[in-house]
């Protein structure tokens, strides 16, 4: 499924952006639920036995650090 030839359409009018720039001082909802299907498989071929934990600390952690204020929707 999706749309032949997408990224060609939209490329002329793309333009590069620095994210961290664009996420600095915002407000961010953050769906768990994409995070932790994502890392759902990882605990089987890895020795973490929660890896989804592992991922919303990082990922968390990163988006702090870029002075982020998170809200985690469920």
């Amino acid at each position: 499924m999706g749309v032949l030839n997408l990224w060609k359409i939209l490329q002329t009018t793309s333009q590069t952006v620095n994210v961290a720039d664009d996420i600095k001082n915002k407000t961010l909802a953050v769906d768990l639920s994409i995070w932790i299907v994502e890392n759902a498989n990882i605990g089987y071929y890895s020795s973490n036995t929660k890896p989804y934990l592992r991922t919303l600390f990082f990922r968390s952690k990163a988006l702090i650090e870029n002075g982020c204020k998170l809200i985690f929707i469920r």
